[in-house]
């Protein structure tokens, strides 16, 4: 638009799709091929002969008699997404975006032949090309503008339906040789375009991707889809985006980056800077690779506070901005279907453009910055401890939304490793951890015989791994682990404040009626998504005790579960998911379900914990406590060095009591053969929480010391010693576990932690709240909700129940729905149609979220979208109710 200027508002603009291709041979050396197709165009201002002239864009350029002699610039217009498995027979039916074609009048009459000709190649990936660095080349075909649309030319007013037109074959060549055909649609749109100011950047036609680009960074930047909205808009944005991604790659002044980032977001929510204060300062997280800035919200509105968003860095999220855009508009356009599930979603405002401090020199300003602006979860918290959990058993896919085979396999590599396979998710990022977790030092083995220095990315990316293997019953131990940080009030102030145990007991709560809630929304979404790398967040306030004068209400909205991290998704649409290859929707629905799955089990996982730790009422009790000491070792399992069975009574005058530590076998633990034996001390007491209070009472058991524990590491003779407080339910049914700290190489720790094993009023809390969010799951808690000591054999048999037991309760909240479309389906619409032509129910999965409550007598059992929306087709019957 820059070249053409005004000439672009009246211009025509060609819409090509490329059907496929096939090859006459094999073009990969070693495996199978990949290939894809690029579209150039040819642009031949002058006239002028030049034989150093190349195509700039890494892709070769046919050469034909007429066009040796002139200077050739041409610049990548579109590219598909690699075909997995296309080998010698692609088929791509991908649409490119719409090419302005100046000078072009209604008439039929349009430039030159030559300078409008386009060029059209196959490449492909394969294991020899990713090895050379470069796809393989295939072939390519120089095409006028005439050849693609025929003899006769017709600008039409709008696209038509693509199954209407025959394709056009064109032969490809290589070195003169034919190498195979490639089939092309064409069609020629009216389109108004308004001119766009001049930007201080690369002209498009130096936007070009470099011969070293690998072409899986750019394969969907063409084809990412916006379910609502023009399509003008996404043609824009798309083109702006690969824009500003190759001029960063190229290394561009930041002054022109400046001017190409603002001419990308003009298609976006432009958020004005006067708004918050500048400079703004940047932040530190423990996941993600992202920066973020604080952000002081000037002049907050409606209740909001100053520190209301959040800012984060644009070149670390240019795919996620146009994720956001179209939730938005997808919210404004009442949700199609993905209503409940949008609004598990950050807010988000807009884009914005500010100064920023220098982070070596805060007195200093770094410079300007492009930034999301969204809704900041720290948001009136003193302190937000946050699990950020990534989803999905599989989080990367070669060739998605730029990412190249070497990092999916590094990342594949990486998920077998952690917990990505096993369960479905893993845990990326902990803000504000207990200090009983930050003396797990991940480097301590090591650290004895070498130096780590503090500021080392070693000791951090050691600690994110340790994170990432760590189970889930482990991590909401940690999470939940508040008998050190925040303080406790003590006895007299609670009937003023809200100890420690109330506050985690009521963000579990929480956490765990709308993770359920989470899943079923997952079920009502009308398409599956490819959300890969997302995130889950989960948080609460850990830094302050609130008083019992604030409600419980008040005290829910501040929990946090959220999902985020949009760099690797697609927001996909009922209608676009019909118009894909039947290849790419099962692969959106195997990712779907991944995803699904993961939510699933993590629902599951923080059912769990509060069950065991907060469902023993007085009518049941605890009935055994038992004190483990295990030496911990980060580079091998924790060594078990003893344990004492403590009885269920509160210690006279709060006197500390010293019992021996025993082994398996029930033998006494020494320091040595000849040594003393091992003792604990401990003390306990009772402890009674007030009338207005959720927990009855407590057992407040402190460990106090350890003396005399023998040197489990021979080399260093020496231990690093932790306690585990483990305490069962006279039932057998429940099973709570907290520990302390570790202490590095000590034979005679003294910890003085106090736990608190509480016993809460309502029993049946959770099974209220799960049943409330998904009616049916609070069900036979018990069997479901292992205790935290199960094995992993034991847990995959119970998860299929929890999962089916959310498809039922997804069921019974469309069944009313569901009941009217069927009673009234006969009178105002022809059945629906599956895809063998049979009649069959109108899915759920494509039910409006605005379903009441319930199931009807006789409402029929329905399908989940994640388990076969992929396969489903036509339209399903709308009323008004």
């Amino acid at each position: 638009k820059n070249r053409l200027g005004p000439a672009a508002m009246t211009a025509p603009h060609l819409v090509l799709q490329i059907v496929g291709a096939e090859l006459d041979r094999d073009f990969a050396a070693l495996g199978y091929l990949r290939p894809f197709a690029v579209v150039q165009r040819l642009w031949e201002p002058t006239g002028v002969a030049s034989p150093e002239a190349a195509c700039p864009s890494g892709v070769p350029c046919g050469s034909t008699t007429s066009l040796e002699s002139l200077e050739r610039k041409c610049f990548e217009v579109a590219r598909t997404k690699p075909h997995r498995g296309g080998n010698r027979s692609p088929v791509w039916n991908e649409v490119c975006e719409g090419l302005p074609l100046a000078g072009f009048g209604h008439n039929g009459d349009g430039e030159d032949e030559i300078s409008q000709r386009f060029q059209i190649s196959v490449l492909g990936e394969s294991l020899g090309a990713w090895a050379k660095g470069r796809p393989t080349f295939c072939g390519a075909v120089p095409a006028s503008l005439r050849e693609l649309l025929g003899e006769k030319i017709e600008v039409k007013t709008c696209v038509e339906e693509w199954a209407n037109l025959p394709p056009r074959e064109f032969v490809l060549e290589k070195r003169g040789e034919r190498t195979g055909k490639v089939f092309v649609r064409a069609q020629l749109v009216e389109r108004s375009v308004e001119p766009t100011d001049e930007v201080d950047g690369p002209s498009e036609e130096d936007m070009h991707v470099s011969s070293s680009t690998p072409p899986a960074k750019l394969s969907a930047s063409t084809s990412y889809c916006c379910s609502t909205g023009s399509v003008s808009e996404v043609e824009d944005a798309n083109r702006s985006r690969r824009r500003l991604w190759s001029w960063q790659q190229r290394g561009g002044s930041s002054s022109s980056l400046s001017s190409l980032a603002s001419e990308y977001l003009k298609s976006f929510t432009k958020v004005e800077a006067d708004l918050f204060e500048t400079p703004v300062r940047p932040l530190s997280v423990s996941g993600g690779t992202a920066a973020f800035y604080r952000l002081h919200w000037l002049r907050p509105t409606n209740g909001k506070s100053h520190e209301h968003y959040i800012g984060k860095d644009l070149s670390r999220a240019c795919d996620e901005v146009l994720f956001y855009e179209q939730a938005r508009a997808l919210k404004k356009a009442g949700g199609k279907g993905l209503g409940p599930l949008l609004s598990f979603m950050l807010e988000y405002k807009g884009v914005l453009r500010c100064l920023v401090e220098d982070p070596s020199h805060p007195e200093a300003i770094g410079g300007e910055r492009m930034m999301l602006v969204m809704r900041n979860l720290g948001d009136r918290c003193r302190s937000l401890r946050m699990l950020d959990v990534k989803i999905g058993e599989r989080t990367a896919d070669a060739g998605w939304q730029g990412k190249s085979r070497a990092s999916a396999l590094k990342q594949e590599v990486l998920d077998g490793l952690t917990t990505s396979v096993v369960e479905g998710y893993r845990v990326e990022g902990f803000d504000c951890p207990p200090p009983a977790l930050k003396s797990m030092d991940p480097l301590l083995d090591l650290a004895k015989f070498v130096k780590f220095d503090e500021r080392q990315e070693v000791r951090k990316r050691a600690r994110r791994f340790m994170l990432q293997r760590m189970a889930a019953a482990e991590v909401m131990m940690h999470f939940l682990d508040v008998h050190q940080e925040p303080g406790d009030p003590g006895d007299e102030a609670l009937e003023t404040v809200r100890s420690p145990t109330e506050v985690a007991e009521l963000a579990v709560h929480e956490m765990a009626t709308r993770m359920a809630a989470l899943a079923v929304a997952c079920r009502r979404a009308p398409a599956p998504q490819k959300w890969i790398g997302s995130s889950v967040g989960l948080g609460f306030e850990s830094g302050r005790l609130p008083p019992r004068t604030e409600t419980e209400a008040s005290l829910r909205r501040a929990v946090r579960v959220n999902i985020f991290d949009w760099g690797r998704s697609e927001l996909n649409s009922l209608d676009r998911h019909k118009t894909l290859p039947s290849d790419e929707r099962r692969d959106r629905g195997a990712f779907w379900r991944y995803y699904v799955g993961g939510i699933d089990r993590l629902a599951w996982a923080t059912a769990r914990c509060y069950h065991h730790r907060f469902s023993c009422g007085a009518d049941v009790g605890w009935s055994s406590l038992q004190v483990a000491i295990y030496d911990f070792d980060s580079m091998s399992a924790n060594d078990f060095i003893g344990q004492v069975s403590l009885p269920l009574e509160p210690t006279a005058d709060d006197i500390e009591v010293t019992l021996p530590l025993l082994d398996g076998c029930g033998r006494v633990v020494r320091c040595s053969f000849w040594g003393p034996q091992a003792t604990l001390t401990y003390k306990m007491r009772r402890r009674t929480y007030p009338q207005s209070s959720r927990l009855a009472s407590a057992w407040r058991v402190t460990i106090v010391r350890a003396d005399n524990l023998p040197a489990m590491d021979k080399l260093s003779s020496t231990s690093d010693p932790f306690a585990v407080l483990i305490a069962g339910s006279a039932d057998k049914r429940l099973r709570f576990c907290q520990q302390t700290s570790v202490m590095a190489r000590e034979l005679n720790p003294r910890w003085d932690e106090t736990f608190e094993v509480p016993i809460v009023r309502d029993p049946e809390a959770l099974r209220k709240a799960l049943s409330a969010s998904a009616p049916g799951l609070g069900d036979n808690l018990d069997k479901i909700l292992l205790r935290e000591g199960a094995t992993q054999i034991e847990v995959d048999k119970v998860i299929p129940t929890w999962s089916s037991r959310i498809d039922e309760a997804n069921r019974l909240l469309l069944g009313a729905r569901s009941a009217l479309n069927t009673l009234l389906q006969p009178a105002f619409s022809p059945p629906h149609r599956a895809a063998d032509g049979s009649a069959d129910a109108p899915p759920a999965a494509f039910a409006e979220e605005s379903c009441q409550q319930g199931a009807a007598p006789g409402a029929p059992r329905l399908a989940s979208a994640a388990s076969g929306a992929d396969e489903l087709g036509g339209h399903p019957a709308e009323f008004n109710l």
